[in-house]
């Protein structure tokens, strides 16, 4: 898809001096894009401030989350209008958390929790590998399960390398990070543009993350240079849990979704209590080890108050928002202004639609965590329990810089799909 944007809206650098493009076939009115297919083509998109500043009664984009804000911005205009969110999230097993619990506790003297930490989250993963059957096959099964792409190592990486996306200082007694970018990211050094692959906190992100793939259901697979996938893995039952975009993870964990564990592979009628749920999901975990960015060398460091000004219990959190998700962009060479004002119109009717019904769109909005949202998106999926789980974890990732926030950016450079 990336590559048919270009065939048809032409590459920036082939633009003349009045915007036209000299190298696109022109033959599409809008399109729906991903924010990293934006860089190499994004003069050649019609710039949307205009538009969205005249409807902004219906589009009302500061109510869209910062990050997929931020990821259609270029040369100071809006290229494409977001209407969803990727980012990555943790799902888990209750049945099996409760299940083992004591189990777990007399093997490993410690109790098993979900966690909190991505040090965590590979302990728990070894130590729950190989030692339980979840499905009653009569073999001993994983710990999490992950397709083993790129986005879901850069989730790893994401809260060891960025503490603060924002300069801080201290208003009315109190620490707030929304000053003048700091250049932390997970890609490069904003003033070499060397790789940030060369320090302690990127191999300690390669270390977990082998490990983490090795007590998974990739183990054998990948070691063996071969295709695995969560979505076929997490049906099987055999997944303590799962790391997953949004809209998978709901098809993971809804009850009759498309990669669901069937009941028959499940123990919730065994262990839990009324009105538990087997599938629910949480904010990917943070980490408290870091890069401390101030020091020559940038070591690996133990998160605290100032390394980490938006830290938790010493844990930094950095939810990775991974593509940017889907967004809808207007031809800027359209010369028949009906075409372009129709697709207009399109776009913002989009904008009004209640969550899950925008194609292929998820909840991408402040505005759909409101209580009544929730409440409205816990009948359409007859889950109180997951509308709860995916409301808890959008308050955080869709915080603003003001509140907090600190969100990592995909790499939205020319060339992203080879260089990733």
């Amino acid at each position: 898809m990336a590559e048919d944007i270009k065939d048809d809206v032409g590459v920036n650098d082939m633009m003349t001096g009045d915007g036209s493009s000299q190298g696109g076939a022109g033959i599409f009115d809008a399109y729906i894009v991903q924010a990293p297919w934006l860089p190499p083509v994004y003069k050649g998109l019609k710039s949307l401030s205009e538009f969205i500043s005249m409807d902004d009664k219906y589009i009302n984009y500061y109510d869209i989350n910062q990050a997929s804000r931020a990821a259609v911005s270029f040369d100071g205009s809006v290229r494409a209008l977001p209407l969803d969110a990727d980012y990555i999230a943790l799902g888990w097993r209750q049945d099996v958390f409760e299940k083992y619990a004591s189990q777990y506790e007399e093997m490993y003297g410690e109790p098993l929790k979900v966690p909190d930490t991505i040090e965590e989250l590979v302990d728990v993963s070894e130590k729950l590998n190989g030692k339980f059957d979840y499905n009653n096959d009569g073999i001993a099964d994983w710990g999490f399960c992950l397709t083993p792409q790129t986005n879901y190592f850069q989730a790893f990486l994401a809260p060891i390398l960025q503490t603060h996306l924002h300069a801080c200082d201290i208003v009315d007694g109190k620490k707030v990070c929304d000053g003048l970018h700091t250049g932390q990211n997970i890609f490069f050094d904003v003033d070499t543009f060397e790789p940030l692959i060369h320090n302690e906190g990127y191999r300690h992100a390669v270390e977990l993350y082998w490990r983490f793939i090795r007590a998974s259901n990739c183990q054998a697979q990948t070691a063996a240079g071969e295709k695995c996938d969560r979505k076929t893995a997490f049906k099987t039952g055999r997944c303590a849990g799962v790391l997953s975009m949004p809209g998978t993870m709901t098809n993971l964990l809804k009850e009759g979704g498309k990669y669901a564990p069937p009941p028959e592979v499940r123990m919730d009628a065994e262990v839990l209590s009324e009105g538990g749920y087997w599938g629910r999901r949480k904010i990917f975990p943070g980490s408290r080890m870091v890069m401390d960015w101030n020091k020559p060398g940038r070591p690996l460091v133990e998160c605290n108050d100032e390394i980490c000004p938006l830290s938790r219990n010493s844990i930094n959190y950095a939810p990775f928002f991974a593509e940017g998700g889907e967004s809808y962009a207007l031809n800027g060479q359209q010369s028949k202004p009906a075409a372009t004002a129709a697709m207009w119109d399109l776009f913002t009717w989009f904008a009004t639609l209640p969550v899950g019904e925008v194609p292929l769109a998820g909840t991408y909005r402040k505005s759909q965590l409101e209580p009544e949202a929730i409440d409205a998106l816990a009948e359409k999926w007859d889950n109180r329990v997951m509308a709860d789980d995916l409301n808890a974890v959008l308050q955080e990732y869709f915080k603003d810089k003001d509140e907090g926030g600190n969100p990592v950016q995909d790499l939205f450079i020319i060339g992203f799909p080879d260089y990733n």
